[in-house]
């Protein structure tokens, strides 16, 4: 559900298309200890991700506030257009960095 190469930063991508309260926690677990593991910053590649639920958005939240108490950036690539206009109707795309 999700594979990585660390270079410079890390570079994760989710192999799922539908991000949901079923997988995502899962997957976002895997970001987290991958991050403390890790001292660089997260490339988040949403290539394969066409829809995502309220409780993936909270997960992306949470995702961000702990990379930023490690000092880290997370980057978001290749973002579905639904899935950015749920970041835009809740008004938090504005705190992502969105590639």
């Amino acid at each position: 559900m999700l594979t990585f190469e660390i270079n410079d930063s890390i570079t994760a991508t989710i192999e799922v298309t539908m991000l949901n309260a079923h997988n995502a926690p899962g997957i976002f677990h895997q970001l987290e200890e991958l991050a403390r593991e890790h001292p660089k910053d997260l490339v988040l590649n949403l290539t394969n991700v066409t829809s995502c639920d309220s409780s993936t958005i909270a997960l992306f939240v949470e995702l961000q506030s702990t990379l930023k108490d490690l000092g880290r950036r997370l980057t978001l690539t290749n973002v579905a257009p639904f899935v950015l206009k749920v970041f835009d109707m809740l008004h938090i795309a504005k705190f992502f960095k969105i590639e």
